[in-house]
């Protein structure tokens, strides 16, 4: 999980295991 905070919120709505 690079992303924290409100990106990492989003990150995880979307698809961040995608990414």
């Amino acid at each position: 999980e690079s992303r924290i905070g409100a990106i990492g919120i989003k990150c995880m709505l979307l698809d961040c295991a995608n990414h």
